[in-house]
């Protein structure tokens, strides 16, 4: 949120002052860490990063279910380029059910990314540390996950140089927070491209494991509901309420989706979204099956069953792109940390639905859209979306 009231102060004339100060603040946070850089990291290995002479890698990413899902490549490219190497992931316990499914790495899970909750984690956090790893990989551009990777004292660590934190890793690589509008799925593999990995390239498609115990469970909830074809899976929700598409838009595509495809529609409830689901139920007039209360093995199962899903720019939606046969993804930010380069639907298969201004089309501007983005897409732009897919599976079928 705070990055949205910056944005709309940019044309304001205090504007200049806050990024003036801010911009002094992170240099001088750069620079006087680089003085004390000389003690602080004294048994830091700046030379090139041999990767088949490492013995245990960790990888720091103890955050939101998304950005687990987009790191996930660059998960399996350490390991296949490292497959001597004992590899300990350490994630949040909000993404465990997921990443526990991968073969070959350990799973170390913590409360999540702040000060507080490593804090509560120092035992766990001991125990990796006492592992003795040759190199951290740390994947989040957070102060606390830099000053993480100082305390675990491996001899070598990547991370990002943004906010004058670069002198804490051994090998620092920019992060293209405005200058770039990149996939965040390329943002993490260049980590590891600018250490000896040049030649990797990203996957066509995530790859999530699915729990075999939750696919049998989400068959028989199907076969419950007597849901036995194609359906369409619909997600209004999100954990940030600026990304969130307006419920009545979302309840008019549903109901054009019935109408012209007869298409059996299940509306996703995730934790704390039962009154937005209840106001997208009050506007449509078409028969909606509610999934609720699943687990989130349960919830990648779902998916992963479905035609299409429908959803806004969440951690849902990136599990959806890595395993669902089709993705419509609704974005309406242009900022480049917000953009639909930077957390669209990765893979084959998919579409992103964003619409720009007409006077914004053509020209480069300063002027970041934020929330009011989502203003300018249409039902009938998302309907046009969903056709792709639903008239080609009439036409296959």
């Amino acid at each position: 949120m705070l990055r949205w009231w910056r944005e709309s102060v940019r044309h304001k004339p205090y504007r200049f002052l806050i990024e003036f100060v801010r911009s002094f603040f992170y240099i001088l946070v750069g620079n006087v860490g680089k003085v004390f850089a000389l003690f602080l990291l004294r048994r830091r290995n700046y030379s090139q990063i041999v990767w088949k002479d490492l013995r245990h890698i960790v990888i720091l990413r103890p955050d939101r279910i998304g950005d687990m899902v987009l790191a996930l490549p660059t998960v399996a490219a350490v390991q296949k380029a490292c497959p001597q190497a004992k590899i300990t992931l350490v994630c949040s316990e909000k993404t465990l059910p997921i990443v526990k499914e991968l073969k070959g790495i350990d799973v170390v899970a913590i409360p999540g990314d702040s000060y507080r909750e490593l804090k509560q984690s120092k035992s766990i956090l001991l125990s990796v540390k006492a592992g003795k790893p040759d190199l951290i990989l740390t994947l989040e551009a957070k102060w606390a996950m830099a000053l993480l990777t100082w305390w675990l004292e491996a001899p070598q660590s990547i991370g990002y140089d943004i906010h004058g934190m670069g002198w804490v890793f051994s090998h620092a690589v920019s992060y293209p927070y405005y200058r770039v509008k990149q996939h965040q799925i390329e943002v993490n593999l260049n980590l590891v491209r600018a250490n000896g990995l040049e030649s990797l390239k990203a996957p066509n498609r995530v790859t999530l494991p699915i729990n075999e115990n939750a696919k049998n469970e989400i068959k028989l909830w199907l076969e419950d509901h007597n849901i036995l074809d194609d359906y369409v899976l619909v997600h209004p929700g999100s954990r940030s309420a600026f990304t969130r598409w307006h419920p009545e838009r979302y309840a008019l595509v549903m109901d054009e989706i019935h109408r012209r495809w007869a298409k059996p529609i299940v509306i996703l409830c995730g934790p704390g979204e039962e009154a937005l689901i209840e106001n997208v139920l009050s506007k449509t007039q078409s028969p909606i099956i509610v999934a609720k209360a699943l687990t989130l093995n349960q919830t990648v199962a779902l998916i992963a069953q479905a035609l299409v899903f429908i959803g806004n720019a969440t951690g849902t939606m990136h599990m959806a792109s890595a395993v669902c046969r089709h993705v419509v993804a609704i974005i309406g930010g242009t900022h480049p940390h917000d953009c639909p380069e930077r957390w669209g639907a990765w893979g084959e298969g998919h579409i992103v639905v964003h619409k720009r201004p007409e006077e914004m089309i053509g020209r480069k501007t300063n002027h970041w859209l934020g929330p009011e983005g989502l203003e300018f897409i249409q039902p009938e732009d998302v309907v046009e979306a969903v056709s792709v897919f639903l008239d080609e599976s009439e036409g296959s079928s």
